[in-house]
Protein backbone atom coordinates (compact mmCIF):
# COMPACT_ATOMS: atom_id res chain seq x y z
CA UNK A 1 0.00 0.00 0.00
CA UNK A 2 3.02 2.56 0.35
CA UNK A 3 4.48 2.14 -2.62
CA UNK A 4 0.81 2.87 -4.23
CA UNK A 5 0.68 5.45 -1.65
CA UNK A 6 3.90 6.96 -3.02
CA UNK A 7 3.03 6.34 -6.47
CA UNK A 8 0.12 8.36 -5.64
CA UNK A 9 1.38 11.14 -4.57
CA UNK A 10 4.33 11.49 -7.52
CA UNK A 11 2.00 12.02 -9.98
CA UNK A 12 0.79 15.28 -9.29
CA UNK A 13 4.13 17.35 -9.36
CA UNK A 14 5.57 16.36 -12.61
CA UNK A 15 2.10 17.06 -14.17
CA UNK A 16 0.01 19.48 -12.84
CA UNK A 17 2.24 22.74 -13.58
CA UNK A 18 1.75 22.16 -17.03
CA UNK A 19 -1.87 21.47 -16.54
CA UNK A 20 -1.77 24.75 -14.75
CA UNK A 21 -0.51 26.54 -18.11
CA UNK A 22 -2.97 24.82 -20.01
CA UNK A 23 -5.62 26.20 -17.87
CA UNK A 24 -4.81 29.29 -17.67
CA UNK A 25 -3.68 28.93 -13.34
CA UNK A 26 -1.03 31.38 -12.22
CA UNK A 27 1.64 29.27 -10.86
CA UNK A 28 1.20 30.86 -7.45
CA UNK A 29 -1.45 28.11 -7.19
CA UNK A 30 0.43 25.05 -7.87
CA UNK A 31 2.76 25.54 -4.23
CA UNK A 32 -0.10 26.21 -2.70
CA UNK A 33 -2.18 22.66 -4.32
CA UNK A 34 1.00 21.05 -3.55
CA UNK A 35 1.22 21.98 0.69
CA UNK A 36 -2.41 20.76 1.11
CA UNK A 37 -1.75 17.46 0.43
CA UNK A 38 0.95 17.24 3.02
CA UNK A 39 -1.06 19.64 5.54
CA UNK A 40 -3.71 17.05 5.56
CA UNK A 41 -1.34 14.20 5.48
CA UNK A 42 -0.13 15.53 8.55
CA UNK A 43 -3.82 16.37 10.75
CA UNK A 44 -4.69 13.11 8.98
CA UNK A 45 -1.54 10.83 10.83
CA UNK A 46 -2.17 12.61 14.11
CA UNK A 47 -6.08 12.05 14.03
CA UNK A 48 -5.33 8.04 12.25
CA UNK A 49 -2.93 7.52 15.57
CA UNK A 50 -4.76 8.95 18.37
CA UNK A 51 -8.51 8.21 17.13
CA UNK A 52 -9.52 6.26 13.70
CA UNK A 53 -7.83 3.42 15.39
CA UNK A 54 -9.93 3.43 18.70
CA UNK A 55 -12.67 2.87 15.64
CA UNK A 56 -11.62 0.27 12.96
CA UNK A 57 -9.18 -2.27 12.95
CA UNK A 58 -5.81 -1.63 11.41
CA UNK A 59 -6.10 -3.48 7.94
CA UNK A 60 -9.73 -2.32 7.68
CA UNK A 61 -8.41 1.62 8.12
CA UNK A 62 -5.44 0.96 5.12
CA UNK A 63 -8.42 -0.39 2.94
CA UNK A 64 -10.45 3.52 3.92
CA UNK A 65 -6.80 5.29 3.37
CA UNK A 66 -6.15 3.65 0.12
CA UNK A 67 -10.19 4.42 -1.29
CA UNK A 68 -9.19 8.04 -0.41
CA UNK A 69 -6.24 7.83 -2.93
CA UNK A 70 -8.12 6.20 -5.36
CA UNK A 71 -10.83 8.84 -5.24
CA UNK A 72 -7.98 11.42 -5.26
CA UNK A 73 -6.41 10.18 -8.28
CA UNK A 74 -9.67 9.70 -10.51
CA UNK A 75 -10.76 12.87 -9.31
CA UNK A 76 -7.12 14.61 -10.19
CA UNK A 77 -7.62 12.47 -13.63
CA UNK A 78 -11.31 13.99 -14.50
CA UNK A 79 -10.42 17.95 -13.77
CA UNK A 80 -9.24 17.88 -17.90
CA UNK A 81 -12.75 17.92 -18.68
CA UNK A 82 -13.41 21.18 -16.78
CA UNK A 83 -12.69 24.70 -18.08
CA UNK A 84 -14.00 26.82 -14.82
CA UNK A 85 -10.33 27.91 -13.41
CA UNK A 86 -12.24 28.53 -9.75
CA UNK A 87 -13.97 24.94 -10.02
CA UNK A 88 -10.83 23.42 -11.08
CA UNK A 89 -9.05 25.10 -8.21
CA UNK A 90 -11.65 24.34 -5.42
CA UNK A 91 -11.84 20.37 -6.71
CA UNK A 92 -7.98 20.30 -6.62
CA UNK A 93 -7.69 21.33 -3.56
CA UNK A 94 -10.46 19.04 -2.41
CA UNK A 95 -8.86 16.02 -3.68
CA UNK A 96 -5.25 16.91 -2.68
CA UNK A 97 -6.81 16.99 0.71
CA UNK A 98 -8.41 13.95 0.07
CA UNK A 99 -5.38 12.30 -0.75
CA UNK A 100 -3.48 13.56 2.36
CA UNK A 101 -5.78 12.30 4.40
CA UNK A 102 -5.48 8.86 2.44
CA UNK A 103 -2.00 8.72 3.18
CA UNK A 104 -2.22 9.96 6.63
CA UNK A 105 -4.51 6.95 7.21
CA UNK A 106 -2.42 4.42 5.92
CA UNK A 107 1.24 4.91 7.14
CA UNK A 108 0.19 4.69 10.51
CA UNK A 109 -1.33 1.80 9.92
CA UNK A 110 0.78 0.01 8.06
CA UNK A 111 3.75 1.03 11.06
CA UNK A 112 0.82 -0.52 13.47
CA UNK A 113 0.76 -3.41 11.50
CA UNK A 114 4.65 -3.97 11.37
CA UNK A 115 5.01 -2.73 14.89
CA UNK A 116 2.55 -6.48 16.30
CA UNK A 117 5.83 -8.22 14.41
CA UNK A 118 8.30 -7.77 17.47
CA UNK A 119 10.84 -9.80 16.68
CA UNK A 120 10.99 -8.58 12.87
CA UNK A 121 9.73 -5.42 13.56
CA UNK A 122 12.61 -3.40 11.67
CA UNK A 123 12.91 -5.88 9.06
CA UNK A 124 9.05 -4.75 8.02
CA UNK A 125 9.75 -1.12 8.08
CA UNK A 126 12.75 -1.13 5.99
CA UNK A 127 10.57 -2.90 3.46
CA UNK A 128 8.06 -0.20 3.69
CA UNK A 129 10.60 2.54 3.28
CA UNK A 130 11.80 0.32 0.24
CA UNK A 131 8.53 0.30 -1.12
CA UNK A 132 8.42 4.19 -0.54
CA UNK A 133 11.23 5.16 -2.07
CA UNK A 134 10.35 2.48 -5.07
CA UNK A 135 7.13 4.27 -5.36
CA UNK A 136 8.96 7.77 -5.33
CA UNK A 137 11.03 6.24 -8.47
CA UNK A 138 8.19 4.56 -9.86
CA UNK A 139 5.01 7.29 -9.75
CA UNK A 140 7.00 9.67 -12.13
CA UNK A 141 8.25 7.10 -14.51
CA UNK A 142 4.87 5.27 -14.95
CA UNK A 143 2.95 8.67 -14.99
CA UNK A 144 4.99 9.76 -17.99
CA UNK A 145 4.28 6.27 -19.77
CA UNK A 146 0.40 6.96 -18.81
CA UNK A 147 0.89 10.41 -20.00
CA UNK A 148 2.51 9.80 -23.10
CA UNK A 149 -0.43 7.19 -24.23
CA UNK A 150 -3.00 9.17 -22.92
CA UNK A 151 -2.47 13.01 -21.97
CA UNK A 152 -3.25 14.58 -18.82
CA UNK A 153 -5.63 12.27 -17.36
CA UNK A 154 -3.48 9.33 -17.88
CA UNK A 155 -1.23 9.29 -15.10
CA UNK A 156 -4.27 9.99 -12.60
CA UNK A 157 -6.89 7.42 -13.54
CA UNK A 158 -4.39 4.45 -14.80
CA UNK A 159 -2.47 4.60 -11.80
CA UNK A 160 -6.03 4.93 -9.43
CA UNK A 161 -6.76 2.08 -11.87
CA UNK A 162 -3.89 -0.16 -10.70
CA UNK A 163 -4.15 0.92 -7.11
CA UNK A 164 -8.01 -0.11 -7.09
CA UNK A 165 -7.00 -3.65 -8.68
CA UNK A 166 -4.45 -4.07 -6.18
CA UNK A 167 -6.69 -3.16 -3.21
CA UNK A 168 -9.55 -5.58 -4.61
CA UNK A 169 -6.76 -8.17 -4.54
CA UNK A 170 -5.88 -7.49 -1.27
CA UNK A 171 -9.39 -6.79 -0.13
CA UNK A 172 -10.70 -10.58 -1.29
CA UNK A 173 -7.68 -12.26 0.45
CA UNK A 174 -7.53 -9.83 3.82
CA UNK A 175 -7.71 -13.31 6.00
CA UNK A 176 -4.30 -14.07 4.55
CA UNK A 177 -2.69 -10.77 5.47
Amino acid sequence: MTFFGTISYWQLPPFFPKFCRRKGIDKTWVGLVMSANALAFLISALLTGRCLLKYLKRIEACFLGALFLIVSLIGFGGLDILTDTDLILSLTFFFQIIGGLGTGIILPCAMAIVSTYKDRREEFIGYIELTSGLGAICGPLFGAGFWMLFGYAGPFVGIGIMFLLVMIYFYCNRDKI
